[in-house]
């Protein structure tokens, strides 16, 4: 996941930062940009814990939101928090192909996104 993602749609920009895992943790930022303006930004870590892994969301620099880790393997991780209200799930995984894809999903309601170096 370390690296830096991007999407570009039409005038729509997307983009997830990861810098490389050190000290039991790897930290995120992910923006999105309309038409030249910022309409969305999120500070992101997952973090070693002694009961597993966690993923931490902060969106729009706001309250933290914990998903733990429910599934994952080298290529794969599916974080959960069930009583969240949206997302319950964010799944994150990197394809053969290099892209990288993210699927957050909740009651009535799921989005994928997927990124290129």
């Amino acid at each position: 996941m370390a690296g830096d993602w991007r999407a570009n749609e039409g005038d729509r920009l997307q983009e997830e930062h990861w810098i490389a895992p050190l000290g039991g943790i790897l930290l995120g930022t992910a923006r999105t940009v309309i038409a030249g303006k910022t309409r969305f930004f999120e500070y992101l870590r997952i973090e070693e814990r002694a009961d597993g892994l966690v993923y931490v969301a902060s969106p729009l620099g706001r309250g933290a939101t914990e998903f733990r880790l429910t599934d994952g393997s080298s290529r794969r991780a599916r974080f959960e928090n069930p009583a969240h209200d949206w997302p319950t799930s964010i799944e994150y995984e990197l394809r053969a192909d290099g892209r990288l894809v993210a699927r957050v999903a909740g009651p009535g309601k799921s989005e994928e996104y997927v990124w290129e170096r």
